[in-house]
């Protein structure tokens, strides 16, 4: 009987098949957690970062009053009046105190163009913001209504006030609006008042009246008085 050899089995083997059927398994899941870190290294999320949205004021930064009144002061010397006022309407919305030259220089620009309301606005202004109108704020405020034709205004604006004490360039605009709209008596007492306190008249103003006066008699008493 022919009997077929075969080679057989140590057990010793047969023991370690089951762990290397385990150390195998291992080796794959260790190849694929590696593959796996590899590709997250080599691929990062395109994800964007989360920023902060910071959120800044658009107010503008307040100035203070010398910043208005240098805005003013320069805009005059450069000539520029429509500057000028914007940039005293910008203090005045700010309710910025201003020294009084600056108030004064917005009040002989506005005299210039006739504009006896908007001085008496900046006259409340002043007034509002505690700010002692000088000579000159006054002169601004009767030559503004005298050059606007404004008689009454102008006498109240050169009455107003008890310490300050008008010079000739306040008195010749209010005697000339007075004595060229034929109110002769009026402008004969601003005249007098006038001569009381030592201003002595131009000789423009003297002219003015001589013109004005229809009455003889009246025009030798004042003649008479010019001394």
């Amino acid at each position: 009987i022919a009997v077929a050899l075969c080679p057989q089995r140590s057990p010793q083997r047969s023991e370690l098949a089951p762990l290397r059927a385990v150390l195998e398994t291992m080796r794959r899941w260790l190849h694929a957690i590696v593959a796996a870190v590899a590709a997250a290294v080599s691929f990062p999320s395109v994800r964007p970062k989360p920023t902060k949205t910071v959120l800044r004021s658009k107010q503008p930064v307040a100035q203070k009053p010398d910043d208005y009144a240098r805005d003013i002061y320069q805009a005059i010397k450069r000539d520029d009046w429509p500057a000028a006022l914007q940039a005293y309407q910008h203090a005045r919305r700010a309710r910025a105190r201003l020294p009084t030259n600056c108030y004064n220089g917005i009040l002989n620009g506005l005299a210039k163009r006739a504009d006896g309301d908007a001085c008496a606005s900046v006259f409340e202004d002043m007034r509002v913001l505690s700010v002692e109108p000088t000579e000159a704020s006054r002169t601004a405020l009767a030559k503004a209504h005298a050059l606007n034709g404004d008689g009454d205004k102008a006498l109240e604006a050169l009455r107003g006030g008890s310490d300050w004490t008008p010079k000739l360039r306040t008195y010749a605009p209010v005697l000339t609006c007075l004595f060229s709209s034929g109110r002769v008596d009026d402008a004969l007492r601003v005249w007098r008042e006038m001569v009381s306190k030592s201003v002595r008249p131009s000789g423009e103003l003297i002219v003015a009246a001589v013109v004005a006066i229809d009455d003889d008699h009246t025009l030798a008493t004042f003649l008479g008085g010019l001394g």
